[in-house]
């Protein structure tokens, strides 16, 4: 049974997201005011002696949210990491005496302090738990090894993602992020731990040993031709390589193996240094003082929508690697024209494609969610490449 409506007020330190419709933040608040309702034992017991609740936020009835839109503005302007505010809500019941006190927010009063106003150029950190409490502890602590000596990992949620990748950071000294390079690499290899371990929960099979992402082109291709057959793919007009980027695939099925290709990008082609010297040494010169032109596949720089079907409907398969908005397209016109196809779904843009949804019937804002949603529609087949990255390769041969 939830208590009647209480005012709090404290600073926000940690975030949870769980959806677009739900979202709990971690608040160090002043203990209740003088005169506000009592907590009843089974809710918050804790909140006499405790300065950590956690606040959830919710859209929908009985919210301070109307809707997720409305969530998603207060989560880019006030429920930002570091900033005061003062909010009003009811506490929920807990599951156990060890969690933090649960406030679901009904109002959100006030911003007394926002961090980035008050602390221009410094990101926050969030302080050390409160030694008494743990959220989300078991009940049952006795066999848990005490940390209370122990030093406070170096944060890596503070590392800079655009240094911790590239190297550098456009915003040089004023990015509020940090900028090292022994953070950035327990960064980088805390994602790829992670990433690793749930797609190993998915079914991929390719372990910690997966291949790398620069060698991604060459992976699809070897899949396609391990797949389709080398003869399946150069029949007709050869193989469409749709939203291709730099034509890395289109390089590796015509200009290396010899597979008839057509390279449909609306962005210029831009060969690798690779590719360059791969050029130079398997393209014969024609006679002193003259080289023969690149053997590169024809490139049609347009975009790939129904009105330009029809300039395509001879290739014997087409194909799409990280495709981003065309992925669709590409299916859509493999159904329509009963081509073989193949297609790794990476960035899914749920702002661009509302009607997608998935199993569950919601909407598509994941690549899992991507990969199930192009399965279902065509009956395709899922496998795993051997790369880093999203891997996923929906498909189906001439023979589905």
């Amino acid at each position: 049974m939830e208590s009647p409506i209480d005012e709090v007020t404290g600073q926000i330190i940690a975030r949870h997201r769980c959806s677009k419709r739900i979202a709990f933040y971690d608040m160090d608040i002043a203990l209740p005011a003088k005169g506000s309702s009592a907590p009843n034992r089974n809710s918050c017991s804790q909140i006499p002696s405790s300065k950590r609740i956690r606040l959830v936020t919710k859209s929908g009835d009985a919210s301070a949210f109307e809707d997720h839109e409305a969530l998603a503005v207060a989560q880019k302007t006030t429920l930002k990491l570091g900033n005061i505010i003062t909010v009003k809500g009811v506490w929920e019941s807990v599951r156990s005496p060890s969690e933090w006190p649960r406030l679901k927010c009904t109002e959100i009063v006030d911003v007394v302090e926002q961090w980035a106003a008050a602390h221009p150029g410094v990101a926050f950190q969030r302080p050390a738990a409160p030694a008494h409490t743990t959220a989300f502890a078991s009940a049952d602590t006795s066999a848990a090894p005490s940390t209370a000596d122990a030093p406070e990992p170096a944060p890596i949620a503070s590392v800079c993602k655009f240094f911790a990748t590239t190297g550098k950071c456009h915003k040089g000294d004023t990015c509020k992020y940090r900028h090292d390079k022994t953070l950035s690499s327990r960064w980088v290899a805390a994602r790829q731990t992670g990433r690793r371990a749930l797609a190993a929960q998915r079914g991929d099979p390719h372990g910690d040993t997966v291949g790398k992402k620069s060698a991604r082109a060459a992976t699809f291709v070897a899949w396609l031709v391990a797949k389709f057959g080398a003869k399946t793919l150069s029949a007709g007009a050869g193989v469409l390589d749709v939203a291709g980027g730099r034509g890395d695939v289109a390089f590796e099925l015509h200009t290396k193996r010899g597979i008839r290709t057509y390279l449909v990008e609306p962005r210029a082609r831009k060969l690798s240094r690779a590719q360059w010297k791969w050029l130079k040494q398997h393209t014969p010169a024609e006679g002193p003082g003259s080289t023969a032109p690149p053997n590169l596949c024809e490139h049609r720089q347009m975009e790939f929508t129904p009105d330009t079907w029809h300039a395509f409907t001879e290739c014997a398969a087409v194909v799409g690697m990280h495709p981003d908005q065309a992925t669709e397209a590409i299916v859509d016109f493999a159904v329509m024209h009963n081509k073989p196809f193949a297609v790794v779904p990476c960035c899914v843009f749920p702002a661009l494609f509302p009607y997608r949804r998935d199993r569950a019937g919601q909407l598509v804002t994941t690549t899992q969610q991507l990969v199930e949603y192009i399965q279902d529609k065509t009956g395709g087949t899922v496998e795993y490449l051997d790369m880093e990255g999203a891997n996923q390769v929906v498909f189906r041969t001439a023979t589905q």
